[in-house]
């Protein structure tokens, strides 16, 4: 139940991520999981990094879907939102 209340509450949310980058709006590195765990927490939102999972590596500037698996039979999507630090 209490991962359905979570999931209920960052459905469809919008998480920003300041990032530095280089030219091109190419970053200096990627987005893991960790990267992503932390933003949550940051708004929150306690979620255990192993259920992050980032289809495509992120390495540019721009909003990026996420699924997040809170429990078995739980997972959510947001929108991780990547910009200049």
């Amino acid at each position: 139940q209490d991962a359905r209340d979570t999931a209920s509450s960052i459905k469809d949310q919008v998480f920003a991520m300041p990032v530095k980058c280089g030219e091109g709006s190419r970053l200096y590195g990627a987005v893991t999981a960790m990267d992503v765990a932390a933003a949550l927490e940051k708004a929150g939102y306690k979620v255990d990094r192993r259920g992050i999972v980032i289809p495509n590596p992120i390495k540019t500037l721009g909003d990026h879907p996420v699924e997040i698996k809170l429990h078995s039979d739980v997972t959510v999507s947001v929108i991780v939102r990547v910009v200049p630090a």
